[in-house]
């Protein structure tokens, strides 16, 4: 059985396919294999700490980013919200106003010393 590093994650080779060491571990731990949509986080945010008490599963991979990894989710959804920006229609509805106080709010959070 081969071991190797695939980015910052274990990979451990099954048959001729490789599989994450974290996914491997949560299955064992379940009793039963994961769906493609499941995601498994690293509750420390060490990517080689794969010990069971270190693992929780998410059933959806936008489930494991709301609140793993707040800080993204809220930066994307101002991304994606300034992708669909109508300044004509979005000015008259008042979210003008709710897109630049929540990009400003997400800026002064990252830059909090």
């Amino acid at each position: 059985m081969g071991r190797i590093k695939r980015g910052r994650y274990w990979a451990i080779l099954i048959g001729n396919k490789y599989v994450f060491e974290h996914r491997l571990v949560m299955e064992k731990k379940l009793g039963r294999p994961l769906t493609q949509d499941e995601c498994v986080d690293h509750i420390d945010r060490n990517p080689e700490n794969n010990s069971p008490d270190n693992l929780r599963l998410f059933s959806t991979h936008g489930e494991h980013t709301k609140v793993a990894h707040a800080d993204i989710f809220i930066s994307q959804s101002i991304v994606r919200k300034g992708i669909h920006f109508s300044p004509k229609t979005e000015f008259k509805k008042g979210s003008f106003k709710q897109f630049v106080e929540g990009h400003y709010n997400v800026w002064k959070w990252r830059n909090k010393k």
